[in-house]
């Protein structure tokens, strides 16, 4: 969610792949899908808390596209990304706050893994949008996923890295893989 042009990156890849779905992290357990949904969502102020994670001004460029191409766009994650309270970014975590962080990010990707599947029955070509911690490739979803494309973007050839590493975004690449050649 912090690389420069992600979105026209979104946006050319949808065009590329024309799915039928989108599967979206950021919009968490929510379902937009037919355009008086996506109208409805993108009247609310962008400054209007969607939940504890975020504002809708921060999930509408994706919803946009969605709208533009016509394609209904479904949350892949749980409530509030599984939490009961904020959760403050570049945060130096206790252990304990780690090990709580872990059991989270397990239980999402379980969910994310259960979404995924269900809608590939449903719909077939889905796009789903994730953010990079998901689509490491010890995470349980690209190893439980048994076809598709990983697209993700390296900072100087990392794919760990955050906000504050980034002094160039020219040197931020983005890298296109079928999901069997990513896991080699």
């Amino acid at each position: 969610g912090f690389v420069k042009d992600e979105i026209n990156h979104i946006d050319y890849l949808i065009k590329k792949f024309q799915p039928n779905l989108i599967l979206y992290e950021l919009l968490e357990n929510k379902k937009l899908l037919i355009l008086r949904d996506i109208d409805k969502f993108l009247s609310n102020s962008d400054n209007k808390e969607f939940s504890l994670i975020s504002k809708y001004g921060e999930l509408k460029d994706v919803i946009t596209i969605a709208r533009k191409n016509n394609i209904p766009i479904v949350g892949c994650d749980l409530k509030n990304m599984g939490r009961k309270d904020k959760f403050v970014m570049n945060k130096e975590l206790s252990k304990r706050e780690l090990k709580k962080e872990e059991k989270i990010l397990e239980k999402r990707e379980s969910y994310q893994i259960k979404i995924i599947k269900t809608q590939l029955k449903n719909y077939g070509n889905i796009f789903v949008i994730l953010g990079a911690w998901h689509v490491r490739k010890d995470s349980q979803i690209i190893k439980n996923l048994k076809r598709g494309v990983v697209v993700f973007p390296t900072y100087n050839g990392l794919s760990n890295f955050s906000l504050k590493d980034i002094k160039d975004f020219n040197k931020i690449v983005y890298n296109l893989f079928d999901i069997n050649r990513y896991l080699k």
